[in-house]
């Protein structure tokens, strides 16, 4: 009996696809997998920028990636993007969708990083009530 719901939390941006190929390598035919990736809103700065042109381009960047992940599974697969917060957005996909196990890559964020930042990875384990599995970023 292998898990039904996976949630695969994914970020364009690193290229990092660790955490989608170990999802395939635990999927069964009756797993669905969940993939996931979120666009955080750029903050308020001094300079008035144009935010949402830059999130329709990202989110269109985004789901083309996705899009492609998908047809490349030999399983059902759901794409989910989200603005906000990922740390509260990948939890709420956890409690909504009943997800049994996220797969998720290893931070990048250098320590100071971390410190002044968080770590989402750090945020899932510390917050979520399901199964975890934290991808290294060296392996695959």
């Amino acid at each position: 009996m292998g898990y039904k719901t996976i949630l695969v939390a994914i970020d364009p941006e690193t290229q990092n696809l660790n955490a989608y190929y170990k999802a395939l390598d635990l999927a069964t035919d009756d797993s669905k997998i969940i993939l996931f990736s979120c666009i955080e809103p750029l903050d308020k700065g001094p300079v008035e920028l144009n935010t949402t042109f830059y999130a329709d381009e990202l989110y269109t960047k985004t789901e083309e990636v996705l899009e492609d992940l998908a047809e490349k599974a030999n399983t059902d697969v759901d794409i989910r993007i989200g603005f906000g917060n990922p740390k509260q957005l990948l939890l709420n996909v956890i409690d909504d969708d009943k997800v049994d196990l996220i797969v998720i890559n290893h931070s990048d964020k250098n320590a100071l990083e971390r410190l002044l930042l968080g770590s989402v990875t750090n945020h899932i384990v510390n917050h979520a009530n399901t199964d975890i599995l934290i991808v290294s970023i060296t392996t695959h």
